[in-house]
């Protein structure tokens, strides 16, 4: 039997196989095809490393922004003159405002739900930042930002900020309210 004839599977039919062509040795071996099994073992030791690498990134950051926030601390707790009073307040509504928007930013780019949610409802951004964030570096800062928040109402309960964020709240609630209920301060309808 020859391999340079034309083989058609069926009569009348309009398919062809080609000639087989003789294999050449190539310098270059090709490596084997990968079989369903070794598929399965480079996803899982490729998942397993961005585990690792997700929960080094949190570590890490989480180590960094810890360090940053316990030497504000120090300087709140010990009364050191770096920093004005007024200053030290200012960086620190500054930082706390900006790890939010980067929650909520982080929070929109996963679903709209979870955005919608860190905007009206503040302290679930940090609940997101924690729990739902898929970016190693937010988890971290977020944890370092919450232990900080800890350790501040701990250390200088007189100056932390969730107290003071929480009165002026309460204060603006209370203020809304009575204005609502005074009846001489709302304008007439003109009925």
């Amino acid at each position: 039997m020859s391999d340079d004839r034309n083989l058609s599977p069926l009569p009348g039919s309009k398919l062809s196989l080609k000639p087989r062509q003789p294999e050449t040795p190539s310098p270059v071996r090709k490596p084997p095809e990968p079989t369903r099994k070794s598929r399965r073992k480079k996803s899982k030791n490729a998942s397993h490393h961005s585990a690792l690498r997700f929960l080094g990134m949190s570590i890490g950051m989480f180590l960094f922004a810890g360090a940053l926030f316990g030497a504000f601390l120090y300087h709140q707790a010990t009364g050191l003159e770096i920093l004005t009073s007024g200053q030290a307040e200012m960086a620190r509504g500054i930082t706390m405002l900006s790890i939010w928007v980067i929650l909520v930013v982080e929070a929109f780019s996963e679903d709209m739900m979870q955005g919608v949610l860190s905007i009206f409802l503040p302290p679930y951004a940090f609940v997101y930042g924690v729990f739902f964030a898929d970016a190693g570096p937010i988890r971290g800062l977020t944890l370092a930002l919450l232990v900080f928040l800890g350790g501040e109402m701990y250390f200088t309960p007189n100056n932390a900020l969730v107290p003071k964020i929480t009165n002026g709240v309460m204060a603006w609630v209370e203020s809304t309210q009575e204005k609502l209920i005074q009846e001489d301060t709302r304008p007439d309808a003109g009925f």
